[in-house]
């Protein structure tokens, strides 16, 4: 112990000698201070900065909006907001790199993996789904931006919209389009759109020629649990407890499973479901005329609105008392830490986001915008513009929690087994409730 605290003094230095204080008089020796010679050693010049240098903005964005014009309808939009900001900022470049927007090569988990390693190699900017947001934030990469955009901006979104990208009171991004899940019908076989799924049953036993209704009913994106949420959010199903820990009603889970194997076995719900994996998947089945319903979003019936003549569009019908209706938003996210980049940064999504731009997006992509005041300039027809409009002000966040690709996971194969007759719904339900709980 002597020995290590005798190295620990010679390691510091003298610094850490304190000296006992001592009776006897010392007497200062005089001593003569050597005149300083002349060096030749050159002096290194102060750094200059060139306040005209020019300055780099990385942008990691979905390829939707780098690809050329003939893949993405999106992308001259892009390209015009582009030019219109570097007209006002002689000094920025811009790097725009596309990355996929899902999967281990996509955006955020790029982000995740950079940053650890060579955090120099961090994007300036990026999009991202919100959904994803946790993961962003448990790292520290996104930057604060509630005072960076003006209030009206804010004020002027849809209120699902900003709470996506809200955690712990920080506004963690800015949203910039959205897409909303809606129930598409053929008018000539369903006058009236059924608003629950008990108006659906009832619909099959009062008509000699029922409605068949299609949904993701397989494991491919998630779809086919998103379009079970909707259900489990009507009934009151939570996804998470007090302590923030994953969680899944089994009693909830086994009435829509329930509902949904009585309805297959009433041919309401064709066998057909079993092979569709995605909503892109339902809406091309339902343009085919393999139903009469079909759970579709509005982004598939904006694109394909030339051949939506006959066909109607309605809240989706849930299996509780309450509408629940599910967005779920694309926001832009700040990753640098740079103050300079950071303010260009912020005046790059305000130049996107100015009204017109969000209209010509929207337009050539069939998103919906997150800004009120756009809506118009957007959807032309009123009675539908109305319709999207309530639906976006009602609409919840899409789930944001860090393990809800398990949850999903879950509920498919819940889904999967009780279609399949390979289980009943409340054995599938327990089952899904249990694989929910091991991810706490």
């Amino acid at each position: 112990m002597a020995a290590a605290f005798v190295l620990l003094l010679l390691l510091g230095g003298c610094a850490y000698l304190t000296p006992e204080p001592s009776n006897a008089a010392v007497v200062p020796t005089a001593t003569r201070s050597p005149e300083p010679t002349p060096s030749n050693t050159p002096q290194p010049l102060p750094t200059r900065v060139d306040p005209n240098a020019p300055i780099t903005l990385t942008l990691w964005l979905p390829p939707e909006m780098v690809l050329s014009e003939e893949e993405s309808p999106g992308s001259p939009i892009v390209r015009a907001w582009n030019a219109h900001y570097l007209a006002a900022h002689s000094r920025v470049r811009l790097n725009l790199v596309p990355k996929a927007a899902y999967g281990p090569g996509g955006i955020v988990s790029m982000v995740l993996a950079t940053q650890p390693v060579v955090p120099a190699r961090l994007p300036d900017v990026i999009v991202f789904d919100t959904a994803e947001l946790p993961r962003l934030a448990e790292a520290g990469v996104l930057q604060p931006l509630d005072d960076a955009l003006p209030a009206s901006l804010w004020q002027g979104m849809y209120p699902f919209a900003v709470d996506a990208v809200t955690l712990d009171g920080q506004r963690l991004g800015v949203p910039y389009h959205a897409d909303v899940d809606v129930l598409a019908y053929d008018r000539d076989m369903v006058p009236e759109p059924p608003e629950t799924w008990d108006a659906l049953l009832t619909m099959r036993q009062e008509d000699e020629q029922p409605p068949t209704l299609i949904f993701p009913a397989t494991g491919s994106d998630g779809s086919a649990a998103d379009a079970f949420m909707v259900h489990y959010l009507a009934l009151g199903g939570r996804l998470t407890e007090e302590n923030g820990r994953p969680f899944l009603d089994s009693g909830i889970a086994a009435r829509i499973l329930r509902s949904y194997r009585s309805a297959m076995d009433a041919g309401i719900v064709p066998e057909a479901v079993r092979r569709l994996r995605t909503r892109e998947d339902c809406w091309g089945a339902f343009l085919d005329g393999g139903a009469s319903l079909a759970g579709t979003t509005a982004r598939l019936y904006h694109q394909d609105q030339a051949l939506a003549a006959g066909i109607g569009y309605a809240p989706l019908p849930t299996m509780g008392t309450e509408m629940a209706t599910v967005a779920r938003s694309w926001a832009w996210g700040v990753t640098t830490r740079d103050p300079t980049k950071r303010d260009l940064a912020v005046e790059y999504i305000t130049t996107a986001l100015e009204a017109e731009r969000v209209a010509a997006w929207a337009t050539a992509t069939g998103y919906v915008p997150t800004q009120r005041e756009v809506l118009p300039a957007v959807i032309e027809d009123a009675p539908y513009r109305r319709f999207l409009g309530d639906q976006m002000e009602q609409a919840r966040p899409y789930p944001r929690l860090k393990d809800y690709g398990a949850i999903q996971a879950a509920v498919v194969r819940a889904i999967e087994d009780v279609l399949d007759g390979l289980a009943t719904p409340e054995r599938a339900a327990i089952t899904a409730a249990a694989s929910v709980m091991r991810l706490r």
